[in-house]
C-alpha cells in the first residue's frame, strides 16, 4: 500500500506547479474584493449594471459578486451568456457563443461580464464585440483571475500574474476526468495511487472518493 500511494504523492509533487486547487473560501474572498471595486465605481449610481454571468466558468463567481453587490441597488438586471473555447487541459479553440445575449436586455446598457479567469482574454474579447453589437453602451470585465498572456485587461480582477491550470470549486470530477485522460502517466495509476495523486495536488479526500464511488456505481466509462 505504501508503494501505492508514494508513487501517486510522488507524480503529484512533479505535477504540483502545473496545477492549483482554489476552494470555495478563497474565491468568495477574491469575489468580494472584485464586487468592492464596482461600488466604489457604481455605489452612486442605481440601476447601473446588466451583470452576464459568462457561463459556464463565471456562474459560481457572479453569483458570489451578485451578493455582494445586490444589497447596494446597482443591479439593474441579469442576463447569462454562455462562451465556449475550452474542450481539455490546455486545449482551447476559437471562442464559440452558444448562449446569446438579447439585444433588447443590453441595448443602451453597461453591460458587467463575470468569469472566473481571463486566460488568453478571447472569450472576454468575444464578449465585448458581441455586447457592443447588440448596443449596450459600454462593456466591463470582472474575473477573479488573470494570466500574464492574456490580451484583455479586465476592468476588475483580483489576482494577476496566475500562471498555473486552475481548479475552481465544483471542477473537480471534470479536472479528474480530464487529466486521466490527457495525462498517460495519471491514467495508469490505480485507484488508490490516484486518491493519493488528486489529494497530493489539493483536492479533497472526500471529492475523490466520491468520484470513484460514483465511477465504480455508474459502471460505465466516463465521456
Amino acid at each position: 500500500m505504501n508503494s501505492h500511494l508514494g508513487r501517486g504523492d510522488k507524480l503529484a509533487k512533479h505535477h504540483a506547479s502545473r496545477f492549483r486547487v482554489v476552494s470555495y473560501e478563497e474565491l468568495r474572498d477574491k469575489a468580494t474584493v472584485v464586487a468592492g471595486q464596482i461600488l466604489a465605481r457604481y455605489k452612486d449610481q442605481p440601476d447601473s449594471l446588466v451583470v452576464v454571468p459568462i457561463l459556464m466558468g463565471g456562474g459560481l463567481p457572479a453569483r458570489m459578486v451578485l451578493d455582494v453587490l445586490m444589497g447596494y441597488g446597482v443591479v439593474h438586471g441579469v442576463v447569462p451568456c454562455r462562451i465556449r473555447r475550452y474542450t481539455g487541459i490546455g486545449e482551447a479553440g476559437e471562442a464559440e457563443i452558444t448562449m446569446q445575449l438579447v439585444r433588447e436586455q443590453v441595448q443602451g446598457r453597461v453591460i458587467l461580464g463575470v468569469d472566473d479567469l481571463a486566460d488568453g482574454g478571447q472569450t472576454l474579447a468575444a464578449f465585448r464585440q458581441h455586447a457592443l453589437e447588440l448596443g449596450a453602451r459600454a462593456v466591463e470585465e470582472a474575473v477573479i483571475f488573470v494570466k500574464p498572456h492574456s490580451i484583455v485587461t479586465p476592468t476588475y480582477y483580483a489576482e494577476g500574474g496566475v500562471e498555473e491550470w486552475l481548479v475552481m470549486p465544483g471542477e473537480e470530477h471534470d479536472f479528474m476526468r480530464t487529466i486521466m485522460r490527457a495525462d498517460e502517466e495519471v491514467g495508469a495509476l490505480a485507484p488508490i495511487e490516484l486518491a493519493a495523486y488528486f489529494t497530493g495536488l489539493g483536492l479533497s479526500l472526500a471529492d475523490v472518493v466520491d468520484w470513484q464511488r460514483l465511477k465504480g456505481q455508474i459502471g460505465i466509462t466516463e465521456a
